[in-house]
């Protein structure tokens, strides 16, 4: 079996043996992006206090899934819009330093984890604070229907949770789902300018012409 595996389910079985260790309220959250028809992407997950306290964060796991099989998920990364949960400069992240790929995609689901490399230690999420989880990248295929396509967490414990510095099991307590939205992108101000111009420039050879021919007749 390999580390990955390994990791996962050891995770999972001492999470889901442990009580509790915080009072904060916890919210897992997918961002909301667009994306043409044939295009790449990179949709955000995010780990959100929302009140509460301050807790330490030891690890997480997390499983998304797309509505639309015209979306397929190619992998994590750690270049979040948020600051990344473990601090990857100074190797504070396990599957960085281990060099361990971040999420596994099984075409339209995704899973990932991570966990705090100093046995004991976590990073600390204060209150009203967001730390991301994964920069997740995605293709959209050519057959595509332009419509948005929902894409949620498994809230199945054994494949999306967050641990403390000790193992214990931190209650989520919201969900919250997000949206690639397919559409055929709006053309740039730039094209719009360009494509004025050459209709300006159509319109002035058509009304230029018939007076020059004019002229030379006389």
């Amino acid at each position: 079996m390999s580390r990955w595996n390994l990791c996962v389910i050891a995770v999972a079985l001492a999470m889901s043996a442990l009580p509790a260790s915080a009072d904060a309220v916890i919210l897992l959250e997918i961002g909301s992006v667009s994306a043409a028809p044939g295009s790449s992407g990179n949709i955000e997950v995010d780990l959100l206090n929302d009140t509460g306290s301050s807790i330490v964060v030891g690890g997480f796991n997390f499983e998304i899934s797309s509505a639309d099989s015209d979306i397929v998920f190619t992998g994590a990364g750690f270049s979040t819009a948020a600051p990344y949960i473990f601090d990857i400069i100074a190797g504070y992240s396990s599957d960085y330093v281990n060099s361990v790929p971040l999420g596994i995609p099984t075409l339209s689901s995704l899973s990932a984890n991570d966990f705090f490399d100093i046995p004991g230690g976590g990073t600390t999420l204060g209150v009203g604070d967001t730390l991301g989880l994964a920069l997740v990248t995605f293709d959209v295929l050519p057959t595509a229907a332009l419509a948005p396509a929902t894409v949620s967490f498994s809230t199945d414990p054994a494949a999306t949770n967050v641990s403390d510095q000790n193992g214990f099991s931190i209650p989520i307590d919201s969900f919250l789902s997000g949206t690639i939205d397919v559409a055929v992108p709006e053309p740039s101000t730039a094209a719009m300018f360009l494509a004025a111009l050459m209709g300006l420039g159509v319109w002035w050879l058509i009304g230029a012409t018939p007076a020059s021919a004019g002229k030379r007749r006389c």
